[in-house]
């Protein structure tokens, strides 16, 4: 009875600390999006504010994008 008591609370540490992590990379995940959609909202805005025509855009998209987005492709 005792091992088994044992056992049953190692699982529901284990579950706690998996849903911990879970949370944890959703609020990151969350951040990120939220980020990358400001970025997109500002290059928009450049576009529009210049008429399409924007001078050096692939250099300002670069500057606004977070460097890990090109060595975190799953």
């Amino acid at each position: 009875m005792i091992s088994f008591k044992v056992g049953e609370s190692d699982i529901q540490a284990k579950r706690t600390r998996a849903r911990e992590v879970g949370n944890a990379f959703a609020q990151q995940i969350n951040r990120d999006l939220y980020n990358g959609l400001e970025r997109v909202q500002s290059l928009e805005k450049m576009v529009y504010d210049n008429n399409g025509k924007v001078k050096n855009f692939k250099d300002s998209a670069k500057l606004l994008k977070r460097s890990y987005i090109d060595s975190s492709q799953w």
